[in-house]
């Protein structure tokens, strides 16, 4: 779809999921069974790769596709257990289901759920679970209450279906006997000692073992395959219940729901992370590491009152703007961005530090338009170089989403170099930050001023932590001494003045503009394209 066709269908959706006398042509039946599906572990799994092992961009996208293609496809098993079931929505690891109910409606879902544990204890070692819950309606509306019950129930008994057998654990199932020390194979790419290892023929002559082996083959497919569709195909990569496999390809009529862009070079080749961060502005060629969330959908949907047709709406407009819009813009302006997931209500992506900043700050704004200012997202943002472990970046860009972003009353906010902004205020930071980092990098602001400005607005946040009143104002004098010490020039004039406004504003509103300076100095460093000093 064309960047207008997307917009249009957002506004569509938007319009329904707000409109409460909306009649229901969802397609949703007046009774049956609603059965949903959710992924859990899926971080730790996707994000397992090591950056150090070549080849990590392509099986982090392996991996990353290899969720979404299994809950398309478990999607569809579910749909084939009843007939005239129907898969009402499928995206970001969760589906859900209506058919029909009938007096044994159970047990196929009992079976199934048995099934699919031992398949995933088998082939994913319990690095992911799949979980179905499911509950009957009488009334014509989705049975949330029912279904979240059902499910906490069965989140209690994890892979029960493989490491239970007459009613007692199978010791079998999770104690595995290694081989002696010696010969044990440590995979570099993920650090497991499970698998056998295989030679990266293309890459170099190491040896990784033959999941990442897998997850790279899968992950140059999707770099060829621009509709990301599920193909049977016995020699494919994404293996499946009862020895079945499919492949990526542009037929077929399951989606795998995924962003399929790809930073490429100039010859069309996929680039590497380490390439990516060549990207990014200043010396430092350092990696962005952007996870984000909305906010409050859980109690959007509440709202509700479980009429499928505002939920589908709502539902449909979360998958398509972190979808289909996101794969927009990283196609047509952000060419540099490696989406790792995207769907639902949530993104992660990495690319060069000062892009991925850049590109958040766009999300945001046209996430408010798009919802007429109904929804939001909150964002946490981990720099680092180019070969530190994934997970543990995510984790931290997690952190200051969860522990930051989320917590600021209100949220919507975001959380990046160490400061935590709304997105109302940070459109103006982020424009002070670039005037500033101008002003550095031709030589009209001493980087000495900067890590000033650094360290006097880590004081003040602490004397205002301790409630000292006066320290947490003592930085006043000592910003004014210093600009005009190393300000003096007829160039430096408009620095100058930016100080002294800085200063002045500070004295009317304490809180404003202060906070922002930490953030503001360390992009300005961040940003040069000067030798490190």
């Amino acid at each position: 779809m064309t960047s207008e066709q997307i917009w249009e269908e957002m506004l569509a959706l938007r319009n329904r999921w707000l409109d409460e006398k909306a009649s229901d042509d969802s397609g949703w039946p007046p009774q049956g069974i609603a059965i949903e599906g959710d992924f859990a572990g899926i971080q730790g799994y996707i994000l397992k790769p090591v950056p150090g092992a070549k080849g990590a961009a392509k099986r982090l996208r392996g991996r990353s596709l290899q969720v979404s293609a299994l809950t398309a496809l478990l999607a569809q098993e579910v749909e084939q257990l009843f007939p005239n079931a129907e898969i009402f929505y499928s995206a970001g690891g969760r589906f859900l289901v209506h058919a029909p109910a009938s007096p044994d409606w159970k047990a196929p879902l009992d079976d199934l759920q048995r099934k699919i544990d031992e398949w995933m204890g088998l082939q994913f070692r319990g690095e992911v679970v799949f979980h179905l819950a499911s509950a009957q309606f009488t009334d014509g509306k989705i049975p949330r209450d029912g279904l979240r019950k059902s499910m906490t129930d069965r989140k209690m008994r994890p892979l029960a279906g493989f490491l239970i057998g007459n009613g007692a654990w199978d010791e079998t199932r999770f104690l595995r006997t290694l081989d002696d020390p010696p010969s044990v194979f440590k995979c570099p790419a993920c650090l497991t000692t499970a698998n056998k290892p295989v030679i990266q023929k293309d890459e170099d002559d190491t040896q990784i073992c033959e999941e990442c082996d897998r997850d790279k083959k899968l992950g140059q497919e999707l770099a060829n395959s621009p509709r990301a569709m599920l193909v049977r195909d016995a020699g494919g990569q994404i293996p499946f219940l009862d020895g079945a496999r499919y492949t990526i390809g542009n037929s077929g009529t399951i989606s795998a729901h995924v962003i399929h862009h790809m930073p490429r070079d100039e010859r069309n080749k996929p680039l590497t992370l380490e390439q990516v961060a060549e990207k990014s502005i200043g010396t430092r060629k350092w990696l962005g590491y952007l996870r984000l969330d909305a906010d409050g959908v859980g109690s959007k949907f509440r709202e509700l009152e479980n009429k499928p047709a505002r939920i589908r709406a709502l539902s449909k407009l979360l998958h398509t703007f972190f979808r289909d819009c996101v794969q927009q813009k990283l196609g047509q302006k952000y060419h540099w961005i490696y989406p790792v997931y995207g769907g639902g209500d949530d993104l992660f992506v990495i690319g060069p530090w000062n892009v991925v900043i850049d590109f958040a700050a766009e999300l945001a704004t046209e996430f408010h338009i798009a919802s007429q200012g109904k929804l939001s997202f909150s964002a946490g943002i981990a720099l680092s170089k180019p070969k530190q472990h994934i997970l543990s970046k995510s984790e931290e860009a997690e952190s200051g989403l969860n522990e930051h972003a989320k917590m600021k009353p209100g949220k919507k906010s975001i959380h990046v170099l160490g400061e935590t902004f709304s997105w109302t205020e940070f459109h103006g930071v982020l424009q002070a930050a670039y005037r500033v980092a101008g002003w550095y990098e031709r030589g009209l602001i001493p980087s000495s001023l900067l890590q000033l400005l650094i360290e006097l607005q880590g004081q003040t946040r602490m004397a205002i932590k301790a409630g000292d009143a006066a320290g947490a104002v003592r930085y006043r004098p000592i910003l004014h001494y210093q600009a005009h010490r190393n300000l003096k020039n007829d160039a430096q004039k408009p620095v100058l003045e930016w100080f002294r406004k800085l200063i002045d504003r500070q004295k009317a509103h304490p809180d404003a503009s202060w906070s922002a300076m930490g953030f503001t100095a360390r992009y300005a460093l961040l940003a040069s394209r000067k030798e490190k000093e």
